[in-house]
């Protein structure tokens, strides 16, 4: 019989802050240690030192390879677990970051091919406290969030007012997950042969992901993939 602390992590899935992993960065897994998703969201200063790069690519990379793939964000690059503090208000500026960017791929990238979780970092797994959220204020909530820059959205300033307050927002992880490509899609080539089209992110660059890293192919490159996931389909039909 599971004993209680057993039960509520079944019941909710979590984190343990500090924790290593136990995947790696691979042909399905990435990690973040910030949320700029496209790169209008990265400081010019990481821009100029080449620290962060955008996670549209590796999204991208999800995308073009076709098994799918999960980025998690709030993770180090050695898979140690740190998660990133959320408010309501900055998990709702998440879900629209994650909406805006995938429409802004070319072809747009249907709601129905991923899906974004915000699992809770706790100290404990033997103690899994209940997340206490702040008051929401509606009509705040329904203020237009500040998307497309590295500029505070009023979210992040209102985060900072909580924090000179001494009120520590959650941690979180977020796990941005891209679903394998599915044949009956409508985004299909054709309707004889349903490969998945080549997408390109917001910066209209393409990227191939290969084991834990990223590969802007060649357009040779791309007619082997296409040809390879022709052969694969009619495999599948005979």
């Amino acid at each position: 019989m599971a004993s209680s602390s057993e039960s509520n992590a079944l019941k909710r899935r979590v984190y343990v802050k500090g924790e290593r992993l136990t995947i790696e960065e691979d042909l399905l897994h990435e990690f973040k240690g910030h949320r700029n998703f496209s790169k209008d969201d990265i400081p010019q200063a990481a821009i100029i030192n080449r620290t962060q790069r955008p996670i549209s690519r590796n999204l991208c990379g999800f995308l073009n390879t076709g098994v799918g793939g999960v980025v998690y964000c709030g993770v180090t690059d050695g898979g140690e677990v740190q998660g990133i503090r959320l408010t309501n208000y900055q998990k709702d500026h998440v879900l629209l970051s994650v909406q805006d960017l995938f429409s802004r791929f070319e072809p747009p990238v249907d709601s129905s091919m991923y899906t974004v979780h915000l699992v809770p970092v706790v100290t404990d797994v033997n103690h899994i406290p209940e997340i206490t959220a702040h008051p929401i204020d509606l009509e705040q909530r329904n203020t237009p969030h500040l998307l497309r820059t590295s500029k505070y959205c009023w979210c992040d300033r209102d985060a900072s007012a909580q924090h000179d307050f001494g009120m520590l927002p959650p941690l979180y992880v977020i796990e941005i997950e891209v679903f394998p490509w599915d044949p009956e899609c409508k985004l299909s080539v054709t309707p004889t042969t349903p490969i998945h089209p080549l997408f390109c992110n917001e910066e209209r660059l393409y990227f191939i992901r290969r084991l834990g890293g990223l590969h802007q192919p060649s357009l040779e490159e791309v007619i082997q993939l296409a040809e390879a996931d022709t052969a694969r389909y009619h495999t599948r039909k005979e």
